[in-house]
């Protein structure tokens, strides 16, 4: 006889969910639940959630990211300049001001469409199959390339 381990889960309602596996699907289990940071009923109750729901997007998003991490570089190059720089009779406490507001201002615009995106992609995650495929042919039919020309395009 296979020997079995149980693994208990808690379910959102309060209730409790038992699983039956071998020693080794619960160390397969146990390894995916130390590399994803999270507990083991967090991790099950993320794969049932697939199964009814099996849409996953994939993006890459290292532009974004990239971009994010110019700005910052950009950001912290102007300040000190601006500390270099001091004020005078051509360079204004103002203007100096209003250039910290503008770095500000575009490391935030970055962060706002980066959350766009991630919002999106997690509105696209929540369909049902037959939304998606709906979805995906407006897409296509459409030509929409942007995360503009989709947003506007999202029911």
């Amino acid at each position: 006889m296979k020997r079995t381990e149980s693994i208990q889960v808690r379910l959102p309602d309060g209730g409790r969910l038992h699983l039956r596996v071998s020693p080794e699907e619960k160390e397969m289990i146990r390894s995916k639940v130390e590399a994803e940071k999270m507990t083991m009923s967090s991790l099950i109750l993320r794969a049932l959630d697939k199964i009814d729901n099996p849409i996953t997007v994939n993006l890459d998003d290292s532009d974004l990211r990239d971009l994010l991490i110019q700005v910052r570089r950009i950001n912290v190059n102007v300040r000190t300049f601006l500390k270099q720089v001091g004020t005078g009779e051509r360079f204004s406490i103002e203007n100096k001001q209003e250039m910290e507001q503008q770095l500000v201002s575009n490391e935030q615009l970055v962060l706002d469409e980066y959350k766009r995106v991630k919002e999106l992609v997690s509105k696209i995650e929540s369909m049902n199959t037959e939304e998606a495929a709906e979805f995906a042919k407006k897409v296509i039919n459409n030509n929409l390339e942007s995360v503009n020309d989709i947003d506007e395009h999202f029911e």
